[in-house]
């Protein structure tokens, strides 16, 4: 035990806490009680309150305490940091896809600069500079069909992806993993589940909120038992919806197949070197044009990314 003395507004520095007295107390004696980070994060919670009104996006935030200041200043401070925290969520998500586009974009550039080359080397070879309007219009069928096959594609290995992460144990690479495919285009765009994977991702975190901390419900309690059945229903409807996607794809890039090797046959038949001129421009203009559609795409992101705000 150690005893202190200092003068009224004199900081008291002990163990790492500082605190001073401005004025004589009401009292005489006192006691001063210093909580660990974790114990102080668990009390504060234990007061507070957040319900949404119905049928509106407001939600009324209430805390606990035996001071009203206190009460004010802790409630301005969790909504402050709630509406900082979900404006960065939002930017994260926006960022991560800008950065997947980015990356396919790049891929696509090479792939055009690569097929450019290979064109130009060709033409220097043959000495030919131009097909004919028979093989013009069937290179633009089949460039038309293989944008069509590698969109595709792109969206099966993305929901396979998906699917495979979705059956992996849970863990925050995991969760990275997930919230990357998500922000992919070819998910992105599918209304079913990006909505399931919101549910289950907001599941999640009603039960963390309910079972995490010095106070957190064990895994007996009801609600924590009803959270854990809702996730799995969730889940498995997520699983079910990305299956269907998937073999709807599959039919779908079947029947691509069976309509492109038709019109590869066709032109198969022109003069072999206007066949093989005209499958070198067609690898150009496919890369271009999937190009010029992931550069839209692209803007679009940064765009989103720069004003995005959170809810």
């Amino acid at each position: 035990e150690r005893k202190i003395t200092a003068t009224y507004g004199q900081p008291v520095a002990f163990d790492g806490a500082s605190f001073s007295i401005a004025s004589r107390p009401p009292r005489r004696s006192a006691k001063l009680v210093f909580r660990t980070e974790p114990d102080a994060i668990a009390v504060m919670l234990d007061g507070v309150d957040a319900r949404p009104r119905k049928s509106t996006d407001v939600v009324d935030v209430t805390y606990r305490a035996n001071d009203p200041v206190v009460a004010q200043q802790v409630v301005n401070a969790i909504v402050s940091a709630y509406k900082d925290v979900n404006a960065n969520t939002s930017q994260q998500q926006s960022r991560r896809r800008r950065e997947f586009i980015q990356e396919q974009l790049k891929q696509t550039d090479s792939l055009f600069a690569d097929a450019t080359v290979a064109l130009s080397n060709f033409r220097s070879h043959e000495q030919v500079y131009g097909s004919d309007a028979r093989v013009a219009a069937e290179q633009t069928g089949l460039m038309t069909l293989d944008v069509s096959r590698e969109e595709l594609t792109a969206d099966k290995r993305t929901l396979q992806s998906l699917l495979d992460n979705l059956h992996s144990s849970e863990s925050s690479t995991h969760n990275e993993k997930l919230d990357a495919l998500l922000a992919s285009p070819g998910v992105a765009n599918n209304p079913v589940v990006t909505s399931l994977f919101q549910q289950l991702v907001e599941l999640r975190a009603s039960r963390d909120s309910l079972s995490v901390g010095k106070w957190g419900a064990s895994r007996t309690n009801p609600d924590v038992q009803k959270l854990d059945t809702l996730i799995s229903t969730t889940q498995s409807e997520l699983l079910s919806a990305v299956r269907s996607n998937i073999d709807a794809v599959n039919a779908r890039l079947s029947s691509l197949n069976d309509l492109r090797s038709r019109n590869a046959t066709q032109l198969q038949k022109l003069p072999s070197v206007q066949a093989v001129e005209a499958r070198l421009l067609q690898r150009v203009e496919t890369a271009r044009k999937m190009a010029d559609q992931l550069r839209e795409e692209f803007q679009r992101a940064r765009i989103s990314e720069a004003v995005e705000v959170g809810q």
